[in-house]
């Protein structure tokens, strides 16, 4: 893949090292816990057991957000699951072609996110649909072992 790749007034940026990050700093401090650009490198780059893909996103030349991937294999098919993102909640439904050119480019059958504290209406017009009002779809959240059935998770913080 290429490493910069351009979406209509988009960009996006494969991000190998941290320094590459060019996010405001205010969008890793709104979270609780609070992340930081070194969580990203501790968490994600140079996490030892898994691979994520992380990518920066520029409109007009203004890093927009971060996004991290992880896709999951299971014989000759894949999804990716959107691990985190970083950014305004509102600039989340700009990235709706974004999520399509990474199904295109990974050859995925589906783009899976779990979020919390991105409101709703920002997730369904990036192009998400509620599981909850599919429950005929399986989306697989276990891979090894591979476990075809919904699987809910509960939190707290």
């Amino acid at each position: 893949m290429k490493k910069n790749i351009n979406l209509l007034d988009l960009k996006i940026k494969k991000i190998e090292f941290c320094k590459d990050i060019k996010l405001d700093n205010k969008y890793f401090k709104n979270f609780m816990p609070t992340k930081s650009i070194n969580f990203i490198k501790n968490r994600y780059l140079s996490y030892p057991y898994f691979k994520y893909q992380c990518y920066e996103i520029y409109k007009n030349e203004k890093a927009i957000a971060v996004i991290i991937l992880k896709k999951f294999k299971y014989k000759d098919k894949n999804i990716i699951k959107i691990i985190d993102f970083f950014g305004e909640q509102k600039k989340f439904i700009i990235l709706k072609d974004v999520f399509l050119y990474l199904l295109k480019i990974n050859k995925s059958e589906a783009i899976d996110f779990y979020h919390y504290g991105i409101e709703d209406k920002f997730i369904k017009k990036a192009g998400f649909k509620d599981k909850e009002k599919y429950k005929e779809v399986i989306i697989p959240e276990w891979f090894n072992p591979f476990y075809k059935k919904n699987i809910d998770y509960y939190y707290a913080y």
